[in-house]
């Protein structure tokens, strides 16, 4: 079986040691990989981003299997353009990976389905936001919206602290 790996990092490196032990997997490739996963794997250019570069990459390597690891690349739809294309691939669609990329859209189908989550609320206007922090006061915690690359979210011992963290 011949494998491509979707990403560069720690996660996407293990991926990779751990599909060398399979005796199923006779090829792994990696988009864009990193000098650490290319010592394991062949390295392939292409932006992870667009699903048009990894369907063409998997398809230019006859590739059985495709992993995708980051969120960034499942946001982007990578996994829909597999499926669109035929190529199977593990990994949530854009919108099932909708709930790990927005914190928002997360709140929301949490408090539609009954499923116990902390109070919170949603705010396009900052003069809304900071009320809505000095109203709850401290500890708060306050979360940005999209992908943040594990930066999105501070627990503030106090309003200052959790304003001046989101707010110039």
């Amino acid at each position: 079986m011949r494998v491509m790996v979707i990403g560069s990092g720690g996660r996407e490196h293990t991926m990779v040691e751990t599909l060398l032990a399979s005796p199923s997997v006779t090829e792994i490739f990696a988009l864009p990989g990193s000098d650490a996963i290319g010592k394991r794997a062949t390295c392939l250019p292409g932006d992870p981003l667009s699903p048009a570069d990894v369907v063409a990459a998997a398809q230019a390597n006859k590739v059985d299997l495709v992993l995708v690891g980051p969120e960034a690349p499942l946001a982007a739809g990578v996994v829909d353009g597999l499926q669109e294309a035929g190529i199977p691939a593990f990994g949530p669609t854009k919108q099932a990976s909708r709930l790990e990329w927005s914190k928002a859209y997360a709140k929301s189908f949490m408090e539609r389905h009954g499923i116990p989550t902390a109070p919170g609320k949603v705010f396009d206007d900052p003069a809304e936001a900071e009320d809505y922090i000095r109203s709850r006061g401290g500890p708060i915690v306050v979360k940005a919206d999209g992908l943040a690359a594990g930066k999105g979210v501070v627990v503030a011992a106090d309003t200052e602290t959790a304003w001046r963290r989101w707010m110039p």
